[in-house]
């Protein structure tokens, strides 16, 4: 017997973020593979839910913009290209601002909740111009 061949079809970028604006569930985008995401359980929203509520006006009078769970991340790695919903990020960078997601820098961070287990020391220590200055 003779396998048959697999074809995995890649999608664009404009393709990708198109389909998002009308799609019911939220997808990852893998360097051209789509990939759809589960949900979170009570525990991660209570978490993600508080970290914004902790960070919102410190990050918005220093200028930055905070965004919890439905706003992506794009980013490159290794010249593939990604995009994510991570459940908090922070972007203080003026050229990041594209309308439907952030882009990786320097001056922004990003957290998924679920993958981690963050105290409020760690983010004090990563965070340290929200909170002295």
């Amino acid at each position: 017997m003779t396998a048959q061949p697999t074809f995995q079809t890649t999608i664009s970028i404009g393709d990708y973020l198109l389909g998002e604006k009308t799609s019911v569930i939220k997808h990852e985008y893998l360097d051209g593979q789509i990939v759809a995401m589960a949900g979170a359980n009570r525990k991660h929203v209570l978490l993600t839910t508080s970290l914004s509520a902790l960070l919102h006006a410190r990050s918005r009078a220093r200028g930055c913009q905070l965004f919890a769970r439905d706003m992506k991340l794009g980013h490159d790695y290794t010249g593939e290209t990604y995009f994510c919903y991570p459940d908090l990020m922070l972007t203080c960078a003026d050229d990041d601002r594209h309308p439907l997601y952030c882009n990786h820098s320097d001056s922004g961070i990003h957290l998924d909740a679920q993958d981690c287990d963050i105290s409020l020391s760690d983010i004090h220590a990563d965070l340290p111009g929200l909170f002295h200055a």
